[in-house]
C-alpha cells in the first residue's frame, strides 16, 4: 500500500468554524489515502486577523512544500477578498452557493455574519453551546451540582488532560462533560464517597487496601480472611493484589459481591445477566446513577484475576454464588455459630423482674439494627401492622430492640441498639416468641441466638432462614411477604403453650447439634489448615497467623 499523501487544511470562519469544519470534513473523508492536518481559524472579523491568517497559511504552505487547502464561510466580502489572496486552494461556500441560490429564490441574501447556525442545525448548535457552558461550569471539580445532567463524568488525577478532553466532547459532540481531579488526600474524604454514590461506583476509590502489604500484620500472616468488603473502606480492585500475596478466604454475608450494587436482590434476577437497568437503585447500599452493568462487569473481571476460597453461611447463598460471577472460585459452606453458654434458656420471671417486663405477660420480641426502620427486617412493613392486629389479644407485651430512642408504654417497649451480648441474651430468654419478618437474609445470628435461648422464631421463608428454622418443629415459617400467614403463625403459637415450649426445646437442640461457635471455628480452622498445607511446604512457618 503506497504511503499516504499529507495535506494541511484550514477552516476559516467569522463564527465558530464548526460549520466550515463539518462541511469540509464531509468532503475530505472521501479521500482515504490522504492524511489531513486540520486547523481551524474561528471568529475572523477584522482586517488584521485576515492578514495574519494569510501569513499563517502561506508559511504553512512553505513548510509543507505544497499549498494548503482552505474552506471558508466568510460573509464579509472585504475580509474574504483578503483571505482569498493566500497561496492556497480555496473553497468558499458562500461564493460557490449564494449566487445560484439568489437566482433561484429571486431575492438577495442578507450577508449577515453568524447565520450559518440559523436554520438546519440551530438545535445542534444550541446543544453544543449549552454543553460548552455546562462543561466550563463543571471543570476540575468546581461544583458537584447538577451532575445528573452530565452525559460524561471524567474522574482522574490532575494534569492528565481532563479539561481538553471534556471541552472536545462538548464542542464536537454536544456532550455535557464534568470532570473531577483526584489527589492523595481525596481518597479519605467524604466528598469522594458522595461521588461514588452519585456515579454508582461503590468503593472504587478506597486506597487503603492497596497499602495492606506494607503493614507488618499482613506481612507476618500466613493467610488472609476477609468478610464484608462494602461499606466505604475497601476497593474491589485490591482483591487481585491481596489474593496473589496470601491464600485468601472471603466470607460472604449478603449478595453484594454478586450484584452491580445491592446487598440483597430479593426477587430481582438481573445479577444472572450482568445487571443494568436496575429497578432498585435506592436499595441499600443506595446509588444515584445506574452503573450496575459496568460495576458487575468490573467485579467479574476482577474475580477472574483472583484465586479465592469463598465461604458462605447458607446453602441458599452457596447456590447463588455458584450461579453468579464467583462461580469459578472454590466455594465452601460454613454456617454461622453462636455461643450456647451465653445464649441459653433462663428463668423468665426472674429476668422480667430484672428488666422491668410484666411477669405474667406473653412477650413478643422484635430486634434489628435500626429497629423497625430497617428496611430489610420488615419492622415497619410487618411487625407494626402485626402489632395492630394483635391489639385486642389479652396479656400481650411487645418489645422492639435496635431503634433510635427509648419508648415505654403499658403494652410495649422500644429500646435503642443493645450493645451488650449478655443483655441481648436476657431479652431473648425472657420472650415467648421472636417475631422476625425479614425480607432478605442469609444466616441471621438473631434467629440462632433466639433458638439457643429456647425461644421459637416466627419468620418468613426467605434466604437461609429455612435452613435454620424447621417449620412446625422449631418455629413457624410464613409465606414470603404474607402478613396474614405471619399473623396465623403467631396466633398458632400463642394459643398452644405446649407447642411453643416444645418448639423452644427443639430449637435449642438444633443449635447445639449444628450451629455453635465451636463448630463454626473448627470448620474454619480445618479450612485454614487445608489452604496452608497446599502451599509450598518449604515456605511454611513454624507459627501461623491469620490477618482479618
Amino acid at each position: 500500500m503506497p504511503n499516504p499523501i499529507k495535506r494541511t487544511v484550514f477552516f476559516i470562519s467569522d463564527g465558530t468554524g464548526l460549520t466550515a469544519e463539518a462541511l469540509g470534513h464531509s468532503l475530505l473523508t472521501q479521500f482515504e489515502n490522504v492524511e489531513f492536518e486540520q486547523i481551524r481559524i474561528p471568529f475572523l472579523d477584522s482586517i488584521e486577523q485576515a492578514q495574519n491568517a494569510v501569513s499563517r497559511i502561506n508559511a504553512q504552505g512553505e513548510a509543507d512544500g505544497m499549498r494548503p487547502i482552505m474552506f471558508t464561510t466568510l460573509v464579509d466580502q472585504s475580509l474574504a477578498a483578503i483571505v482569498h489572496q493566500a497561496d492556497a486552494f480555496c473553497l468558499s461556500y458562500f461564493d460557490t452557493y449564494l449566487a445560484p441560490l439568489e437566482a433561484e429564490l429571486g431575492i438577495k441574501s442578507s450577508h449577515t455574519v453568524g447565520r450559518s447556525h440559523g436554520t438546519a442545525d440551530s438545535s445542534d448548535y444550541k446543544k453544543r453551546i449549552e454543553a460548552i457552558n455546562y462543561t466550563l461550569a463543571h471543570d476540575d471539580g468546581i461544583t458537584d451540582r447538577d451532575l445528573e445532567e452530565a452525559d460524561v463524568i471524567l474522574v482522574a488525577v490532575s494534569r492528565c488532560g481532563k479539561t481538553p478532553t471534556s471541552l472536545y466532547l462538548a464542542m464536537q459532540f454536544g456532550l455535557k462533560a464534568a470532570n473531577f481531579p483526584l489527589i492523595p488526600e481525596d481518597f479519605d474524604r467524604a466528598r469522594l464517597r458522595c461521588a461514588e454514590t452519585v456515579l454508582g461506583w461503590q468503593d472504587y476509590f478506597r486506597m487503603g487496601p492497596f497499602r495492606l502489604p506494607e503493614e507488618e500484620p499482613f506481612q507476618k500472616a500466613d493467610l488472609l480472611h476477609l468478610h464484608n468488603l462494602h461499606g466505604g473502606w475497601f476497593s474491589p480492585f485490591a482483591l487481585p493484589l491481596l489474593s496473589a500475596r496470601k491464600p485468601t478466604i472471603w466470607t460472604l454475608h449478603d449478595m453484594h459481591a454478586l450484584t452491580g450494587h445491592c446487598a440483597h436482590s430479593r426477587d430481582c434476577e438481573r445479577w444472572r445477566e450482568g445487571c443494568g437497568r436496575c429497578p432498585r437503585l435506592e436499595s441499600a447500599p443506595p446509588v444515584f446513577y445506574d452503573a450496575t452493568d459496568f460495576v458487575h462487569a468490573d467485579k467479574k473481571r476482577l474475580y477472574e484475576a483472583c484465586r479465592l476460597t469463598v465461604a458462605v453461611p447458607s446453602r441458599w447463598l452457596m447456590q447463588i454464588a455458584r450461579e453468579g460471577i464467583l462461580g469459578s472460585q472454590d466455594i465452601r459452606l460454613i454456617y454461622n455459630g453462636v455461643d450456647p453458654r451465653l445464649f441459653r434458656p433462663r428463668d423468665k420471671r426472674e429476668l422480667r423482674r430484672e428488666l422491668g417486663v410484666p411477669e405474667g405477660a406473653t412477650v413478643l420480641l422484635f430486634s434489628a439494627a435500626g429497629g423497625k426502620s430497617n428496611m430489610w427486617k420488615g419492622g415497619m412493613r410487618y411487625f407494626s401492622p402485626l402489632r395492630k392486629r394483635l391489639e385486642n389479644e389479652p396479656g400481650l407485651f411487645f418489645i422492639s430492640l435496635g431503634g433510635g430512642r427509648e419508648c415505654r408504654s403499658c403494652r410495649e417497649r422500644s429500646l435503642p441498639y443493645v450493645h451488650s451480648r449478655e443483655t441481648m441474651a436476657k431479652y431473648y430468654a425472657l420472650s415467648d416468641l421472636f417475631v422476625y419478618p425479614s425480607l432478605a437474609d442469609n444466616c441471621p445470628l438473631g434467629v440462632l441466638e433466639s433458638m439457643a435461648c429456647g425461644t421459637p422464631v416466627v419468620s418468613f421463608r426467605t434466604g437461609g432462614i429455612p435452613e435454620l428454622v424447621e417449620h412446625g418443629k422449631t418455629g413457624y415459617l410464613a409465606e414470603y411477604g404474607s402478613l396474614d400467614d405471619l399473623h396465623n403463625g403467631v396466633m398458632r403459637l400463642l394459643r398452644r403453650d405446649n407447642d411453643r415450649d416444645g418448639m423452644g426445646t427443639a430449637a435449642r437442640r438444633t443449635v447445639l447439634e449444628r450451629f455453635t461457635e465451636e463448630k463454626m471455628i473448627a470448620a474454619y480452622l480445618r479450612l485454614y489448615e487445608e489452604l496452608l498445607s497446599s502451599r509450598d511446604r518449604n515456605n511454611k512457618s513454624p507459627e501461623r497467623s491469620v490477618a482479618q
